[in-house]
């Protein structure tokens, strides 16, 4: 006997109860609910959306958040002390 809920098979026998379990997951792209195992797009659920996020890093649409912020004379001397210490030792 088979029961099928929410697009999830579940397996009944006479004698006992095997029930598949599987990770369900949202896409990313379009939220539609996707096998996480056995999918070759994962996380998305389609091709298309992986190529839809490919797409969003190649347009720079994703981002890290940073501050933007200028070195200052301070800094500036850090540096040349840093890499003239390393140039020493070598």
């Amino acid at each position: 006997m088979t029961s099928n809920a929410g697009g999830i098979q579940y397996f009944y026998g006479n004698l006992s109860l095997a029930t598949k379990f599987m990770t369900v997951v949202k896409c990313p792209i379009c939220g539609r609910e996707t096998e996480f195992e056995n999918n070759e797009f994962r996380p998305f659920c389609s091709e298309r959306c992986k190529i839809l996020d490919l797409g969003s890093w190649a347009d720079e649409s994703y981002a890290l958040p940073a501050e933007a912020g200028e070195l200052t004379e301070a800094d500036w001397e850090t540096i040349e002390k840093v890499l003239g210490d390393n140039q020493e030792d070598s």
